[in-house]
């Protein structure tokens, strides 16, 4: 919930115009549903399908394309905050972290994710040079 609750604070005014926006479709389809009009509903599905269609297959929908960069590290407490600030420090932008099957003792892989295979090349410089064991996923 903490997290949630700063993710929201600091996105507030980019979540209230899309919130706005999604009421204004809810709003259309309530009246379209009102006034039992089939054919104002069968328009407005036809419009989401092809939208839907336009949306690339084989990637994460609408959103962007993340270049990803995987970290072994050894399991102990702080590690997310080192790797990633090596990497913030570089000036570099993470947009996605996720710890992955990391056991105790053991450690195991965190992601990274970058909007751009340059950025991903970079951090993957930045931690290599820190001895850390990175992989780069192409494609």
């Amino acid at each position: 919930p903490q997290m949630w609750r700063e993710i929201c604070l600091s996105n507030r005014e980019k979540l209230l115009l899309l919130l706005d926006k999604l009421a204004r479709e809810v709003e259309a389809v309530r009246q379209l549903l009102a006034a039992k009009d089939g054919e104002g509903l069968f328009a407005y599905f036809r419009a989401a399908g092809q939208f839907r269609r336009k949306v690339p297959v084989g990637s994460k929908g609408i959103l962007p394309q993340v270049f990803n960069l995987y970290v072994y590290v050894k399991d102990h407490p702080g590690v997310i905050g080192e790797v990633a600030g090596l990497v913030g420090k570089s000036g570099i932008n993470i947009a996605e972290v996720e710890l992955l099957r990391v056991r105790e003792v053991e450690g195991g892989p965190l992601r990274f994710g970058f909007l751009s295979a340059t950025e991903c090349r970079r951090a993957a410089e930045v931690l290599a040079a820190a001895n850390y064991c990175v992989e780069v996923q192409e494609g």
